[in-house]
């Protein structure tokens, strides 16, 4: 060894210092036995003197000072900046020498050598055929549990050639600087100068078979299975998801194979022996689907799994190669994503058809095939089974106690598309890469209800190989310019009958219809400066900025130059701009006439021009950061700085012509920052280009631009058609004959043409009936306008990539892609995983043929795990517990309760964080006990009623003790207590018992009265061990009422003290209505119960399924939140506190946020979302600033 290069004979798992976490573990493996393709490391120290000798190491500390990370502009270019200094200075002489050495070496045979008659023959031979080697970056903590580098740096396959080796060392060093490297180490506190890099130098393996195997089952974190994956060639199509490989499952006690799955490879890579190059190499149909490795190869490969986890300790994650049938491991390290193991079982039974497990669990039942005209037949607790689950399904699917599907799958766009998050323009495939490291984005997508464009939080992300299409998108139809390449199943948002829809491209194409765009931004609005905004539109158009850098890194010295012709056409945009440019940056402007001339076609031609320019630093570092964060930037602007923005970039380089505006653009960011511009102000641009010259066309508020234009006097004359265009075929088809405004509206329904929003407003809609009407206008209303798509042509396959957005229904889940001439189009990226995992349900999809397999009233056990579904009940997934999510060691100020009803699962959730259980509904309790409780009182038995309750109740509070447990009386409605024994003695029929007969108007009333006091002894018995009993009233009317039981309460001994606390719910509007008047009563406070209070304030019965359907039952409807606010602020202005119960905090996290900017006390949810919600609850506290 020696301080720039080790062998791995010399290395071992100590070594991470010398060599990284790769090469000590390499070395570690290759001294243990393990079959290791030979190599050496260039040590982690030469590189450390390399940064030295070459004074580096400060100037990058230096830049990296002085790089926001959460900056991608200025990240990407320090980082560019760094990786250019690293590949331009030179290694010393002494260490290029070492690692020359090394790899002439690499390739001699010490026992050939020693066989040979003529060994320096034989060494001089193997030294001119230089072997082809991998040289892998290996940073000195990378791949230790703590720290997940894995991917972070480069990796070079095939490199041959001593100035070819030396040269990509110097690459794996640059690399340690990529923005993804750098934005990692930075967001885990690891120190950039504390992170070196060791080079591996490695013989390349010509696998004809290649994969990852894992000493454990990643996919289920099962301890006691060994996975590997394989696939034909070489291993980077495994590693980067590139292709199905083979699955094999192997226990890892006896090394049997529990699991084969041969996957369909349609694509291997490999290397060309002659060039050393990779090529991919498409698989014939015969060969597509032949099992990779063979019995004796898995054996093996299981045998050396177990070893390295041996001798390790750890869970090891593996790369392997099989070359001329021996065995190699490329690599080995922990497992870093290995969490807490999951307790699934390994089920064993007939196996009815398989697919892709989508959401984990199991769920036993009776199948019911479900298609759109048979849905009303579907029961409670049926197993779903469907072509594909679409929005109406999502009221069954709640029923459901599992869900599976023919169709399915992630549908996906190529890596170039341009998506939109609040930290700019991206592309998806970078939006993907660094969502799966851990950054949080949130991406522009549209709010269903409000029919707005909304930010929504990304919450998943994806990527997969198929076949991509490429569309085309414009209002005639015939652009091919303006292109997005997506799969062909993806679907789209579009219109059927004025109802939006999500519709697959392919069927949108087949069936001539539009698609739908957002034609505007969420409305920030935090930026007011106009006049640094119409400055920034002038200088971007038709200026220069410059910034010099000192070698230290530093900015030196700064210029801003705006050249114009000094004429009367530009005088008054000249004057403004010297104005304004003084007024913000307290600096005048110096001037400087230049002449030109120049020939063209053989004519002298000369002009002249003015530089209006400024010299210092302060404003040109700040119009350049503007600059590169202008999409940011320009995201912030309010309505009267995007105006002059525009109206600047007119002045700087556009004209007004043909009643049209329009601006000239060179640079990509320019032209993301007015696209930006235009949609924030609800302006839907044309972008055309020549050459490296955008077109910017804008139609919309000409006169609203141009009112703030210094060069361009005209106006805009009147547009005779509108701009916002609608398919009419979509929207007035089914009613054409009652809107066919003097019979002129029937051709754009017959022509499928589009319909402008102008001629709907004017001819439509006074012929339209009220319903129509409504629904109309509401599309005027909108953000949506419509194109026209046509199919450019199909491709072979490709990585493609999908993102998840956070939404709490179907329609919801969807974002806005931007096509190549940034058309930004809403699409879906909702299939029936996302759904199954909101609702909870165990869920297979894509298996193909399960609509022709399994039958009406089979049982069948799905296993959402395995993604098989089995014939029959199985036991052990009967007795299956489903992990929850604790929210261990997360802290909020709100109080999280929890509710429950049955006594005996509270040993189930018992360790879950929450603060107390907010809701104990004792129905559960009174319908064990089986007997109406006047029918009990009646016989004398009142003492089973009372002791039942002291029992059920007292399970609980034992349990959690000292935590406290609210009970709610009982609020059986009279329909629910009849069908208890002896009920209908006692219950009277009600046609409309929801708002009928129950909570404390039942107990106040003579015929119930004694049944309640039976409630208050259980109660006051249960109180005098278990002091963390409390109690809650429901269903309050009004404040007699109240008084009324309070006084009962008194009288069996229940009175209100600072030990015990009486809570009203607040479910009828009246106390919204008079709050205060409600706080002022002898109780502690109110808890909000949303269901009965949304039903009651929006007057919708939220058990019909048609209301339902149509929307009308929402908790988020102002009214309602308007609703809980007077609540709140009404009970808080007494010192009372208030919570809510019920599932709206945990499934909408707009109200989440609302409650708790309101000052909720406290939410009380139910046992499977106490982790969600105490997570999703500490977010909005950080947000909010609240501790």
């Amino acid at each position: 060894m020696t301080d720039n290069v080790a062998w791995f004979k010399e290395l071992n798992n100590k070594d991470v210092a010398i060599a990284g976490g790769k090469g000590a573990s390499l070395g570690e493996m290759y001294n243990a036995g393990f079959p290791i393709p030979p190599g050496f490391a260039v040590t982690a120290q030469a590189f450390g003197d390399f940064l030295i000798a070459t004074g580096l190491k400060d100037k990058i500390v230096e830049i990296l000072k002085g790089t926001d990370v959460d900056n991608t502009k200025q990240l990407q270019e320090n980082s560019k900046k760094i990786k250019e200094l690293v590949l331009k200075d030179k290694m010393s002489t002494d260490l290029i020498k070492d690692i020359m050495e090394a790899y002439e070496h690499l390739n001699v045979n010490e026992d050939k050598i020693k066989e040979s008659k003529d060994p320096l023959e034989v060494t001089k031979s193997l030294k001119e055929n230089l072997p082809f080697v991998a040289v892998r970056s290996s940073a000195t903590a990378e791949d230790l549990p703590e720290a997940s580098f894995a991917g972070q740096q480069e990796t070079f396959l095939n490199v041959k050639g001593n100035e070819n080796l030396v040269k990509h060392v110097k690459k794996c060093w640059a690399s340690l600087y990529t923005p993804r490297a750098i934005f990692y180490r930075e967001k885990n506190n690891f120190p950039h100068d504390k992170v070196l890099i060791s080079v591996i130098v490695q013989k390349m393996v010509n696998s004809e078979k290649a994969g990852v195997m894992f000493s454990v089952n990643p996919a289920t974190n099962n301890k006691d299975e060994i996975s590997i994956e394989a696939a034909f060639g070489l291993g980077e199509f495994v590693v980067g998801g590139k292709v199905n490989p083979d699955l094999y499952i192997l226990d890892k006690g006896t090394l049997e194979l529990k699991t084969k799955k041969i996957s369909k490879k349609k694509i291997g890579m490999f290397r060309d022996e002659k060039t050393g190059e990779n090529y991919t190499k498409k698989f014939q149909e015969d060969e597509q689907e032949k099992q990779v490795l063979t019995d004796k190869e898995i054996q093996t490969l299981g045998r050396l799994a177990k070893k390295s986890e041996d001798h390790y300790k750890k869970p090891q994650d593996m790369e392997f190669a099989v070359e001329k049938d021996q065995v190699y491991i490329v690599q080995s390290r922990p497992v870093t994503t290995l969490k807490e193991q999951i307790k699934s079982k390994d089920l064993k039974g007939e196996v009815l058809t398989q697919g892709l497990p989508a959401s984990p669990g199991y769920g036993i039942g009776t199948v019911k095939i479900v298609t759109k005209e048979n849905m009303s037949e579907f029961q409670e607790g049926f197993i779903l089974v469907t072509e594909m689950t679409n929005p109406t399904m999502v009221p069954i699917m709640q029923k459901a106690a599992a869900i599976v599907t023919n169709e399915g799958g992630m549908t996906c766009f190529e890596g170039s598309t341009k998506v939109l998050t609040t930290k700019g323009f991206l592309e998806i495939r970078e939006v993907t890469k660094r969502t799966l490291e851990g950054e949080q984005f949130h991406l522009l997508s549209y709010d269903y209800k409000s029919l707005k464009p909304k930010w929504k939080k990304i919450v998943n992300a994806g990527s997969r190989i198929s076949p991509i299409i490429r569309i085309s998108t414009s209002q005639t139809g015939r652009m091919e310019e303006n292109f997005i390449d997506l799969t062909k199943d993806h679907k789209m948002f579009t219109f059927n009958n004025r109802d939006l829809i999500k519709k697959k491209i392919n069927d949108v194409l087949v069936d001539d219809e539009a698609l739908c765009l957002v034609d505007s931004l969420p409305q920030n609005n935090n930026f007011k400066n106009y006049k640094l905004a119409y400055l920034t539109g002038a200088i971007l158009s038709d200026g220069n900025i410059r910034v010099d850098i000192h070698h230290t890194g530093n900015p030196r010295r700064g210029r801003i130059t705006l050249t114009q012709k000094s004429d009367e056409y530009r005088a008054d945009f000249i004057t403004t701009y010297k104005q304004y440019f003084n007024e913000i940056f307290e600096e005048g402007l110096n001037e400087r006439e230049k002449h030109t001339s120049s020939y063209i076609r053989g004519r002298l031609v000369e002009g002249s021009a003015t530089d209006f320019y400024c010299s210092k630093l302060k404003p040109a570092l700040l119009m350049s950061k503007i600059s590169q964060n202008l999409a940011e930037w320009c995201l912030q602007l309010d309505e009267h700085s995007n105006l002059n923005f525009l109206a600047g970039l007119i002045d700087g380089d556009g004209s007004f012509s043909n009643n049209r505006i329009q601006i000239y653009i060179a640079k990509e960011n320019v032209l993301q920052g007015t696209i930006l511009s235009c949609l924030n102000l609800g302006i839907m641009p044309q972008i055309t280009s020549n050459r490296n010259i955008y077109n910017v066309q804008i139609v919309e508020r000409m006169n609203d631009i141009l009112k703030f234009s210094r060069k361009i006097k005209n106006s805009a004359y009147p547009k005779v058609l509108g701009t916002k265009l609608i398919a009419a075929k979509q929207i007035l088809s089914d009613i054409i004959d009652g809107v066919n405004w003097n019979g002129k509206i029937k051709p754009y329904v017959k022509n499928n043409l589009l319909i402008d929003s102008k001629k709907i407003k004017e001819r439509v809609l006074p012929l339209a009936n009220p319903q129509d009407k409504e629904r109309l206008q509401k599309i005027l209303n909108s953000s949506i306008r419509m194109h026209r798509v046509n199919k450019i042509q199909e491709f072979g396959e490709t990585e493609v990539f999908n993102l998840e957005v956070e939404a709490d229904n179907e329609m919801d889940h969807n974002y806005i892609v931007f096509t190549k001439r940034y058309t930004p189009l809403l699409v879906s990226n909702s299939h029936a995983a996302i759904v199954s995992r909101e609702l909870s349900k165990p869920c297979i999809v894509g298996t193909e043929n399960a609509t022709k397999v399994l039958n009406d009233n089979l049982i069948i056990t799905v296993d959402g795990i395995s993604g098989k579904v089995f014939k029959g009940e199985i036991a052990e997934a009967k007795n299956f517990k489903k992990e929850l999510d604790t929210g261990e060691g997360i802290e909020t100020k709100t109080k999280i309760y929890m509710n429950l009803a049955e006594p005996s699962k509270i040993d189930d959730y018992k360790n879950l964080n929450f603060d107390g259980i907010g809701l104990m509904r004792i129905e559960f309790i009174v319908a064990g006990i089986g007997e109406h409780p006047l029918s009990l009182l009646k016989q004398k038995k009142e003492r089973v009623y009372i002791d039942g309750l002291k029992e059920g109740i007292g399970k609980i509070a034992k349990a959690i003790d000292p935590k406290p447990i609210i009970v709610r009386f009982s609020d059986f409605k009279t329909n629910e207590y009849r069908d208890l024994k002896g009920g209908k003695e006692f219950e009277p029929p009600e046609d409309n018992p929801m708002i009928g007969w129950r909570g404390v108007s039942r107990y106040i009333s003579e015929g119930f009265i004694e049944a309640f006091k039976l409630e208050c002894i259980a109660i006051k018995e249960l109180r005098e061990e278990c002091k963390n009993v409390h109690v809650m009233l429901p269903f309050v009317r009004n404040l007699d009422e109240v008084k009324k039981v309070l006084e009962i309460m008194k009288s069996q001994g229940l009175e209100k003290s600072k030990d015990f606390k009486v809570l009203l719910m607040a479910e009828v509007p009246a106390m919204a209505l008079i709050p205060e008047d409600f706080a002022t009563l002898d109780i502690d406070g109110t808890s909000i119960g949303s269901n009965d209070l949304s039903m009651l304030v929006l007057g919708v019965d939220r058990d019909s399924e048609l209301l339902g359907k149509m929307g009308y039952f929402d908790e988020r409807n102002k009214a309602v939140l308007t609703a809980m606010k007077r609540i709140i602020e009404g009970f808080k202005k007494h010192n009372k506190t208030t919570g809510i119960c019920g599932q709206s905090v945990s499934v909408y996290p707009e109200i989440t946020e609302f409650l708790v900017k309101e000052g909720i006390t406290s939410v009380s949810v139910n046992p499977d979302v106490v982790g969600k919600t105490r997570r999703m609850i500490s977010e909005v506290e950080k947000k909010l600033n609240i501790s």
